[in-house]
This record gives structure tokens, C-alpha cells and sequence, in this order.
């Protein structure tokens, strides 16, 4: 019986051992075929010239790094492990969908008699494939195009537009080859480029932003211009920000939708921000005696215009959103807050007293420094607190902050029409940042 029992486990052993082998065989050849293959990006050429926001990954280098950091560098299993059930998730689907995952991805947005319309263009490897199975992944009211090895998906948000329309739209992108005449970086060769134009990106001639970033060992390196439109006054001043703790965010670049956001918040009108500067260390979900978020902040808001801070406060009370206003604190869910009129035009907010200001130069249109491991920190201790762990982009997003060290980026006026976006986010050692982007886009199910 013994000898009975080595035999059956030496060949045990030695299948296990051949299909072993065997798996690493059919995985060299598939890492083989993405690494030195040569990426056909045919899509960028039908990227509309009127595309309103374009943003392009570059799949091929983003795996390229990949491999180089998870098997060679690092030898990262828990990695491994996340790539590996990916990839038999999706052939246990059972759906082969013809795309080149070897090449760029670009989703852009376009305006169509004032409706919205999104699109994805991919490479295709096999467009009978595609053709065939696509349907099967996308919305009822989405259209898909082919032509060549190229292929469109186009969808309305709104749901106002129909297949029919959403066709012909995709007809006059798909005619002919276009030239969208994106602006290209200078420091960096990202791996993921946004691009977002008020106007034809051709002219150049409204505002437009354009990003990119570049995922190095340890760091995720990011690049950019923002473009003014020319009938816009310059942002050119000094103005009074805290001292950073935590995660800091000082601008004075204010879109009028993040005022319109405010004060729909807050239910008040307020006057117009010039600019602000902001300390957030995390939230707080209170579930009693009803539910309610609570920022671990500190906010310094400067105006356009003087305010009378007993006003807003008072009207704030009688909505019942804050109580028992002191002459220099108020409680908001049973927690206290302090509040000080530090100008005639300025008003700090925050858990923290009133103290340590820094001044922001007048150049500096944007700045964010320091933890972000502070934007996915959540304290509570209800059903709430409980469930929010059941959803996966928000424990991905929680494990993806914890890795990072810091974050460093600035928005800095170079002339009256242009302003340089450079920065980095930087991970802890032993995290590398293509391992930890990874583990995000397949564990918070962004894939």
C-alpha cells in the first residue's frame, strides 16, 4: 500500500509539474506577444476634431511596466494573484470581443446640438469578433461602428438620442482620418493623457486643459497646460493659505460651478470666492440620532466682497444645519467647530483654532500637497461605517491612498493665457506605483 501511494504521488506529481510547465509555456508566448509586438493605434486617427475631452491609455506600455515591476522587479504575488483571477474572470465569460488590448484605449466626449455624446474607439484584432459579441456588453441605446481594424461605441447619457442618430454621428467620425491636433508634452511621455477644449482644438483659440501622466518606479509623474480663454481676466494675486496638515488644497482658481456647489450645499447665499485654502484629515459618518457626513477640515474662504459672518451663521442656524453659535464656535451633528472672520473679506471654518497661515504667491493658481491617504479615511461606527466596506472602489481606493507617501502638484501662471501643471504622487517604499494602480483598476472593478 505504501509503494502503492509514492507511485500515485510521484505522478501526481510530475502531471502537476507538466501542466505546470505547460502554463508557463502559453504564458511566456502571451507575454511575449504583448511585449514585442509593435501596438497598432490606428484609433487616434479618429479622434473628432471637435471632441470637447479626449483621454488616451496607453495599454501596451502601462503591461510592458507592468511585467517589468511585478515579475522581474518585485516578484509581487498578491499582484500576481489579482491579474491572474482577472484573467479567468474574463475567459469564463466566455465572450471574445476581438479588441487589442495591445495598444491605446481613447474615450472621448463630443457636443451634438447641445446633447452629449460619449465615445470609445478601440483596435481591434479580430472585427468579425467584435461585431459579432460586442452587443452583449454594451447599453441597448449604444451604437458600435467598424471599419478596418477599428472600432467605435457610442452612447448618450441622456438617453435623448437614438440609435439612429447616435449612427450617423458615428458615420461622420468613422468617414475619414482626422487630425485632432492635440497639444504633446514636454517633460514626461505619459502613459495616460486627458485632454479638455472648450473650442476646436485645431484654432486652439478657447480655454482648454491638457494632462498627462507617467508612472515611473515609485512615483506617478504628471504634466500639464491649462489655457485661457482670451476674454478672461488674469489670476495674479497673493492671498493668505493655512499651514498644510494632512491633505492640503490651496486655489485661487475658482470655477463659478464650485461657488453655485456651496452655496446649494450650504442653502445661503454667499459672495463670490476669490480664493480658499484647505486642511481635510478625513470624515466622520454619524448615524445618530440621524445620518450625517462630518469633514475633519479647516477652511479659510476669501470673498470678492465684505460679509457680515453673524448673518451667515444665523441663517445657517435657522435651517438647522448648525447650533449653539458661540462668538467663535458653533456645533454641527454635536461636534464643534470654530469659525473666525480673519478680514473684512475672509472667513475660517474648521475643527482646529484659527493659527498657523502661510502666504500662497501670486502666481501660484494651485496648489495640493501632503497625505491623500486622508480623502478614503472614513471613521464611524454604524451600519453605514459597516457597508461602505462592502464596496469595492471604495476599499481599492482606501488600499491604493495607504500606499502613497505624498502628494505634490501645482498649477503655476507661466503668462495672462497659459499656466504649467507639474507634480508627482509619490508611494511608500516597498509600493510600486504600477502594482498599486493595477490593483485598483482590477480590485475596484474599474476594468
Amino acid at each position: 500500500m505504501y509503494f502503492w501511494i509514492v507511485r500515485k504521488v510521484s505522478r501526481l506529481t510530475k502531471l502537476i509539474g507538466s501542466l505546470f510547465f505547460i502554463g508557463i509555456l502559453w504564458s511566456m508566448l502571451f507575454i511575449g506577444k504583448l511585449l514585442f509586438s509593435v501596438p497598432n493605434n490606428n484609433n487616434q486617427n479618429y479622434i473628432p476634431t471637435d471632441a470637447t475631452v479626449v483621454l488616451t491609455v496607453d495599454i501596451h506600455r502601462l503591461f510592458e511596466r507592468g511585467f517589468e515591476d511585478i515579475v522581474l522587479k518585485e516578484q509581487d504575488n498578491s499582484t500576481l494573484q489579482s491579474i491572474m483571477q482577472f484573467i479567468k474572470e474574463k475567459e469564463e465569460s466566455g465572450i471574445e470581443t476581438g479588441i487589442d488590448y495591445n495598444s491605446n484605449l481613447i474615450y472621448f466626449i463630443i457636443e451634438r446640438d447641445g446633447t452629449t455624446i460619449n465615445g470609445t474607439l478601440l483596435n481591434l484584432y479580430d472585427a468579425n469578433s467584435f461585431s459579432e459579441n460586442i452587443r452583449e456588453l454594451i447599453s441597448p441605446n449604444d451604437v458600435f461602428l467598424v471599419k478596418s481594424n477599428v472600432g467605435l461605441i457610442l452612447s448618450d447619457p441622456s438617453f435623448g438620442s437614438s440609435p439612429n442618430t447616435l449612427n450617423a454621428i458615428g458615420q461622420s467620425i468613422m468617414k475619414d482620418e482626422q487630425n485632432n491636433g492635440m497639444l504633446s508634452m514636454q517633460k514626461i511621455d505619459p502613459m495616460i493623457t486627458l485632454s479638455i477644449e472648450k473650442s476646436n482644438p485645431i484654432t486652439k483659440k478657447g480655454a482648454g486643459i491638457l494632462m498627462g501622466g507617467e508612472v515611473l518606479d515609485n512615483m506617478i509623474q504628471l504634466e500639464g497646460q491649462f489655457i485661457f480663454p482670451k476674454d478672461s481676466t488674469p489670476i495674479n494675486n497673493s492671498f493668505v493659505g493655512l499651514e498644510p496638515d494632512g491633505f492640503h488644497l490651496s486655489s485661487q482658481f475658482i470655477p463659478q460651478l464650485l461657488n453655485d456647489s456651496i452655496e446649494s450645499f450650504l442653502g445661503i447665499s454667499l459672495p463670490k470666492i476669490n480664493s480658499l485654502s484647505l486642511n481635510f484629515r478625513g470624515t466622520e459618518l454619524v448615524e445618530e440620532p440621524g445620518f450625517a457626513i462630518v469633514p475633519d477640515l479647516d477652511l479659510l474662504l476669501h470673498f470678492d466682497t465684505e460679509f457680515n459672518v453673524d448673518t451667515i451663521l444665523n441663517k445657517l442656524s435657522l435651517q438647522d444645519q448648525i447650533e449653539k453659535i458661540t462668538t467663535s464656535t458653533f456645533l454641527y451633528e454635536n461636534r464643534m467647530f470654530y469659525f473666525e472672520k480673519t478680514s473684512p473679506k475672509s472667513l475660517y471654518l474648521g475643527k482646529k483654532k484659527f493659527e498657523k497661515t502661510r502666504i500662497v504667491g501670486p502666481k501660484q493658481l494651485i496648489l495640493m500637497q501632503g497625505d491623500i491617504k486622508a480623502i478614503s479615511s472614513v471613521n464611524g461606527k454604524g451600519m453605514m461605517r459597516k457597508l461602505l466596506e462592502l464596496v469595492s472602489i471604495y476599499t481599492s481606493g482606501r488600499s491604493f491612498t495607504e500606499a502613497t507617501k505624498s502628494i505634490d502638484v501645482s498649477l503655476v501662471l507661466m503668462d495672462d493665457k497659459i499656466a504649467e501643471f507639474d507634480g508627482s504622487i509619490t508611494f511608500k517604499e516597498g509600493h510600486q506605483a504600477i502594482n498599486e494602480i493595477i490593483k485598483l483598476l482590477i480590485n475596484g472593478k474599474l476594468l
